[in-house]
């Protein structure tokens, strides 16, 4: 039994190895095909930043400096990212914005790296190309007005958690089949008497 197991997780770890070499074999083809020439300036560099009333701990997976100035905000992602997390008054990936709207160099754009096979490619909001795929979308004249508004919205979040608002509202209603807390939540209460009173 102990040599069947244990050949059994040689052939996970090297079916694991094939998967993620590929992977980055596919990233690294990106890579080589960059529009903006650049060079990494960071790796999962710890920083401790100011955002509102609060400081908090940031790390970026990745920041590259790009050639006259200016970074591209980088965050690996395994699985399936939308340019759409980077949005709205609740982003659903609110880090890299976080990042952005603290760093202390413009900032050019705000990518997550997604590393899924045969399904590799660059998805975020940017000012300019800079991996030229469809996921990827350059925003010319009106990055900067995004940026402003990533920043008022990650400072409201901020300022929200200091005062200790904690209104029970989950994104997806999906959250709540996963909950422990059913038995103390009243949202499919409310959800109830909402649809009840708006029958009448």
């Amino acid at each position: 039994i102990y040599e069947v197991s244990t050949m059994f997780r040689q052939q996970l770890r090297l079916a694991e190895k094939e998967r993620m070499t590929a992977v980055i074999e596919a990233w690294l083809s990106l890579e080589e095909r960059r529009l903006v020439d650049f060079s990494v300036a960071a790796v999962e560099q710890d920083r401790v930043v100011q955002i509102g009333p609060l400081r908090v701990r940031v790390r970026a997976d990745r920041v590259d400096q790009l050639a006259g100035g200016g970074l591209l905000l980088i965050d690996y992602k395994s699985g399936k990212p939308r340019a759409e997390h980077l949005m709205g008054d609740r982003p659903e990936a609110p880090q890299l914005l976080v990042y952005a709207a603290t760093a202390t160099e413009a900032v050019d754009g705000v990518c997550f790296a997604k590393l899924s096979p045969r399904a590799e490619e660059a998805v975020g909001y940017v000012r300019r190309a800079h991996f030229g795929g469809s996921k990827e979308t350059p925003l010319g004249l009106e990055w900067g007005i995004y940026l402003d508004q990533s920043k008022r919205t990650v400072t409201a979040l901020a300022c929200s958690f200091a005062e200790g608002v904690a209104v029970v509202d989950p994104r997806n209603r999906k959250a709540c089949e996963y909950c422990a807390m059913k038995p103390l939540c009243r949202i499919e209460e409310q959800r109830k008497n909402s649809a009840d009173n708006g029958d009448e």
